[in-house]
Parts: C-alpha cells; structure tokens; sequence
C-alpha cells in the first residue's frame, strides 16, 4: 500500500480534499481501535509491567504481543521516513488540526514511533498524549506527531497493548505497598536502570471499571498475597511531610555502610541526539542549567525514597570528618540529597562544601546533617545533565551574561512551574562538564523551551540576548536601551 504520495509537483484539489478530511475524520476513527485490548491479555497469558503508579494504578502488556509492538514503531519509522521534504499531502498536523481524543502516531526523543491518544487541545504548543501501547501520558510538541496510517493498514490491526490495572488492595495499603511492589515486579541492573520482570496473569477480572488483577512470580507466588504479608520494611513515602522512620522499621532494610560509596556520571553516548523532554532541576544563568531526562521518572522518587529511609539508620551516622572526594547524603532544603565533599568551610570548622550530585549546584552543610550512603544502593548514576542555552550570545559581546540575563533565566524556570523543557541539542552534541570540583556529567549547547517558547528567543525578546551571528550594537545602541527588566528578588536559582 502506497501512503506517500508524490510531492514534486503542486498538489490538486482533490487531493488537498482528502487530506483535510483524513485529519479530520480518521483520528476519532482511529480512536475507537485502539480502545479495543489486544486478545493476548487473558488469564494465563505472561505479562510484564510497562508502567506503574502505584499497586492501584498500573499497566500491562502481553509478552506475545511484544513482536507486534515493535514491528509497529518499524513500520510507522519508515512510513514518515519518506515524507521528506515536508508536503501540504503528508502526516503533519498543525496545532489548530490536533483533534481532542484522537489517535496519531508520535515520535519521541529517541526516534521511535508510538500510536497515542491526544488527551486534551494542545496549549503553549504541546499536546497531553497518552502511549496506548505503553501507559506513559506526556506532553510532547506537535511537532512530533503525525496522521496515523488509513484504518486498512497492518498497523490499525490490533488494539491497544497496555491495560490499565490494580491489584486488589485499598488506597491507604496502595500507598505503603509502593516501593515493596516496584520491587517485587521489576529488577535493577548494574546502571540503576529498572527492568520489568515477566509475570503470570493468573486473575484478570473485568466486571469492574478499573480491571482488578493478580500476578504470579516465577516462583509462582502471589504478588498482591506477598505485598500483604507483613515484613517491617519502610514503604515509599509521598512527597509530603510524614512522620519519621522508626529505628525499628527502618532497621529490617539490607545497607552496608563500612565502605565507600561510588556515583558515577551518565556517560555521553547514553545521551539523546535528537530533541527530548526533560525536567528542569537548578538554574545558575545561561551557561549552566542542571536537568534531567524526562523518560528517567519515576526512578529519582524511588531513589530519593530509599535515601530517606536509608538516612534514618543509626548506622548512617558519620562519626569522623568526612573525606574530601568521598560521596554522602546531605540534609538540605528539607530533604536528603546525595553529595561529593569538596573541602572545609573556611568560615565554620564543622561546616562542608559540597556538590549536590542530583541538582548540579554548590552548597554548604554542617557535619551533624550529614549521613553514609549506603554501598549496596542500586542507585550508582547521577541522572542530571548540563546544558547552555544554545544559538544566543550576552548582548554587549564577550562570554559574560549579566547579572538581569542570570535572573531572567531563574525567573523563566520558576515562572514554568515543573513544566517538561524540550531539549534540542545542537552541534557537535554532547561533552563532559567542565567545572572545577565538580564532576563531569554530559553537557551541550541546546534549544531549550518550555510551555511553547524558545527561551533563547525570549532572552533577545528581553533584550538580554543577541543570536549567535548579530554584529554586537554601540554601547549607546536603542536595542541596549530599551529592556530594562523588573526588580527580581530570587535567594536561591533551585527550581
């Protein structure tokens, strides 16, 4: 089947016809397939976990369907492969086309295609989509998404692959259950990276809106009998304040403290070189922004979880002074963080400089709010990443941003309120950070935006910024004189 049609030429009207109507009518069409589940989810059937809130909200997918969902996103990769170069009669869609509760193929930061569900109109730019295939919901540009192929083609065959589930607990057991079923149900490799374990699917009821199920390991135990058995061990914990860890809870966990702890840096070929979401972290000014990868999530809660709880060990305690070089947790901006020391305070004898491994900033803690990592932890990456806004330069020449450009660039962060920032690395791609006493985490000179704006475009909006190529204007220039930006009161640049 022929779905690309030939752009060397103007298009006709009919042809124009068919497309407006296929952008109109077929992304609810689509929709009603994919609200149809595959057939291999039935009981019996082995299945892993593709994505998980919670005991009482997750997704599966049948590993007989594992094939098929890779022979999609090959499918959908080389269909919009050719739609080049861009045609009024290819897949795109433009912002005012996105039809609410659609379905559209997407391609996401590392290049592969996904079918979606368009959740809500698109605002700033990008569209809510929910992965039927996979349960992740999302925030991408419209620009990566694209018409799905007519109903008739292999890739409309089959319905959605992942299901939305629970496991037959209550609400207030789902929330201590947490962490105990993370890992019972997915295995962390040597990288800190979690992997879904393959599961039986011995109860699949659907007689209620929400299926209810039940899953077996390999050793053909009951997860949701195991989650209920009682084990002392501290469950994951919400982001809201709760009661300390008990010693008595806390001491059921496996830690090992006596030896030194190791973190390392993703390493530069792990980084993505087309653009992708990421959550921004810390922002210092325009040369040093702190991130994350959007798609790591929900790994630093469970990661800041374990730490809490870790931290609450008695045998966390540092007697000594801590080593310079050497990793630890840190009690800051009330909560644990893990750090490097980098040297003593010259000021207070009992205070430490270190480097917030997570946040990619400089801080000052005393010794009594410092603890041991434990070694055994499966966390061993530091999962933040450097960028410099890309394709700009401070307005009056040289490399030093003013003061205002710094602030600006806090203030556009804050103002986002944890929206996903779109990162777009630009060439040559990524390096190690080089900064002294601080560790080298990947790093590039990227397109950053947020909620549908360029922040390089804002800055030369503000006034703050020129493009990389603009001639440098007279110290009495118009374009110096006319930003004069508000008074900014910011303590600390933590987003």
């Amino acid at each position: 089947m022929c779905l690309v049609i030939n752009t060397d030429r103007e298009p006709t009207a009919d042809e124009l016809k068919r497309i407006k109507q296929r952008k109109e009518n077929e992304p609810l069409e689509h929709a009603k397939t994919l609200s149809r589940q595959s057939a291999a989810l039935k009981e019996g059937s082995t299945v892993s976990i593709v994505h998980a809130d919670s005991p009482r909200r997750f997704f599966i997918r049948a590993l007989a369907d594992d094939d098929q969902y890779e022979k999609i996103g090959t499918t959908l990769a080389e269909i919009y492969a050719q739609e080049t170069p861009p045609s009024p009669l290819d897949s795109r869609v433009a912002i005012y086309e996105i039809v609410s509760e659609g379905a559209y193929a997407l391609q996401d930061s590392n290049g592969t295609w996904f079918r979606v569900i368009a959740k809500q109109p698109p605002q700033s730019g990008q569209v809510l989509c929910h992965f039927v295939d996979v349960g992740v919901c999302e925030k991408f540009p419209v620009a990566a998404i694209r018409l799905l192929p007519p109903a008739v083609h292999p890739v409309m065959s089959i319905g959605a692959m992942a299901r939305e589930v629970c496991l037959e607990v209550s609400e207030e057991d789902s929330e201590k259950f947490n962490n105990k079923f993370v890992d019972l149900t997915f295995e962390t490799k040597e990288d800190g990276v979690q992997s879904p374990v393959n599961l039986t699917l011995s109860k699949f009821d659907t007689s209620t809106e929400l299926p209810i199920v039940d899953l077996f390991n390999s050793e053909n135990q009951s997860i949701t009998e195991i989650l209920k058995k009682p084990s002392g061990i501290v469950r994951l914990t919400t982001h809201t304040k709760s009661a300390p860890v008990s010693a008595a809870a806390a001491a059921s966990l496996t830690c090992l403290f006596d030896k030194p702890a190791t973190i390392q840096p993703m390493t530069v070929s792990q980084m993505p070189m087309s653009a992708f979401p990421a959550n921004a972290i810390f922002a210092a000014g325009p040369t040093d922004i702190s991130l994350r990868q959007l798609s790591l999530d929900p790994m630093p809660d469970y990661m800041y979880a374990k730490l809490k709880e870790e931290c609450a060990l008695p045998d966390s305690q540092l007697e000594n002074a801590p080593e310079f070089g050497s990793f630890y947790a840190a009690f800051i901006d009330e909560r644990w963080e893990r750090v490097q020391c980098i040297r003593a305070s010259k000021i207070d004898k009992q205070a430490y400089c270190v480097y917030l491994l997570d946040v990619g900033a400089f801080q000052y803690v005393r010794k009594e709010a410092m603890r041991r990592l434990n070694s055994t932890s499966p966390f061993k990456k530091m999962l933040m990443f450097k960028c410099k806004i890309g394709g700009v330069k401070p307005v009056t020449g040289g490399e030093v941003w003013s003061r205002e450009s710094h602030e600006a660039v806090r203030e556009f962060f804050e103002a986002a309120c944890g929206e996903p920032v779109v990162v777009e690395p630009s060439p040559p791609g990524w390096s190690q950070w080089k900064q002294l006493n601080a560790p080298g985490v990947p790093t590039c000179e990227a397109r950053l935006s947020c909620c549908g704006r360029d922040i390089g475009d804002w800055l030369i909006a503000c006034g703050l910024a020129l493009p990389i190529n603009a001639p440098i204007p007279s110290p009495n220039s118009q374009s110096l004189l006319a930003f004069v930006p508000p008074p900014i009161n910011i303590v600390s640049g933590r987003i």
